[in-house]
């Protein structure tokens, strides 16, 4: 295709009107401000001065960016999960009063328990039972193990799992080739 598909003599006269319109405020901008200027001179006059970038792409590059973000991320996500850890302290702390309480109740229910009863050995049991009830849930926040040890055994289950889904899949095959060539021979 030629150039005259693409630009039309219309786009090339609005071009050269635009420059002479330009020429003309110049003149008529500095006739007002009683200075005297060439006709020529507007349409080949560079600006004196380019605007300066953004100051962020002036600054910094792509890769200190990169690294800035990322610095930004890791700083975010320590502080929620110091903020995260705060909170289960603050739980923990307070788990650990009502467990200190009970203990103190506990302990004087137990001085005060009367072993001449016929009834001694249930409310015993219910005292037993209470007390590892409530030292279970003690140890459970007062310790991350409970929680580290339960993630522990759920990947051990899976790889276990997963390596008896194998041996199982392998078996099966085994299996069928060999009633396959039963059959076929």
């Amino acid at each position: 295709m030629s150039r005259d598909n693409f630009i039309s003599d219309n786009l090339i006269n609005i071009r050269e009107s635009l420059r002479k319109e330009q020429s003309a405020q110049a003149i008529d901008s500095a006739a007002s401000n009683g200075t005297e200027t060439q006709t020529h001179e507007p349409a080949k006059r560079m600006p004196s001065e380019l605007p300066a970038p953004a100051p962020r792409m002036q600054l910094r590059a792509p890769e200190l960016d990169r690294e800035r973000r990322e610095l930004i991320g890791r700083i975010r996500r320590d502080y929620t999960l110091t903020a995260a850890e705060l909170e289960q302290m603050d739980i923990a702390r307070k788990e650990a009063a009502v467990f200190m309480e009970f203990l103190a109740n506990q302990q004087n229910t137990l001085e005060k328990l009367d072993l001449d009863r016929s009834d001694i050995s249930r409310e015993l049991d219910r005292l037993a039972w209470e007390y590892y009830q409530r030292s279970g849930r003690w140890r459970a926040f007062s310790s991350g193990t409970a929680q580290k040890e339960s993630s522990e055994q759920t990947h051990t289950t899976v790889r276990t799992g997963s390596r008896l889904t194998a041996a199982a899949i392998i078996i099966s095959a085994l299996l069928i080739s060999g009633t396959i060539l039963a059959v076929f021979l």
